[in-house]
């Protein structure tokens, strides 16, 4: 099992556990998850190099990319609470920002491995 999958597993167990005894639904439901993808990942995974050239030479432009929208989606956010446009609390700009950047990763990652090459 590659290490990141166990450090996966032990977070996520970690999560569980603390939920459990502090009684934090937040807490049960985030180390689920996290269990659940270091299982995931140790069996879709398993046979795989870490990595490779093409994988490095395509998550640069990727994540470059998705720095950029998250920086963009950032300064939107601070536009719509300097002219009051919507009431947003930090929660939910929290929110916002972390599924743009988990869909912008996805999306980009997909489309630069759809591509086969970044120039």
């Amino acid at each position: 099992m590659k290490i990141e999958h166990k450090v996966d597993l032990i977070i996520g167990l970690a999560f569980l556990l603390m939920g459990i005894i502090l009684n934090l639904p937040v807490a049960i439901g985030f180390g689920i998850a996290l269990t659940l993808s270091g299982i995931y990942r140790h069996i879709k995974f398993a046979d795989i190099p870490e990595h490779d050239e093409r994988t490095k030479k395509l998550s640069c432009p990727a994540f470059a990319f998705t720095l950029l929208i998250i920086l963009l989606t950032v300064f939107i956010l601070m536009l719509i609470d300097k002219f009051k446009i919507v009431n947003l609390t930090v929660s939910q700009v929290l929110s916002v920002i972390s599924i743009v950047l988990i869909l912008n990763l996805c999306i980009s990652l997909w489309y630069f491995r759809r591509r086969s090459d970044t120039e």
